[in-house]
């Protein structure tokens, strides 16, 4: 589980440093989703 809660700040630095926006778009996006399921998964 820990592996999993360091995911959404690993990507939110990925994304701070890609200069690519459809890239960052991407990783906003995977980062939303990955955050969201998270939430989710806490609640269970």
């Amino acid at each position: 589980m820990q592996h999993c809660t360091k995911t959404p700040l690993l990507l939110a630095n990925i994304r701070k440093y890609t200069n690519d926006s459809s890239a960052q778009e991407m990783l906003t996006d995977y980062l939303k989703r990955v955050e969201h399921s998270l939430r989710k998964f806490q609640q269970w």
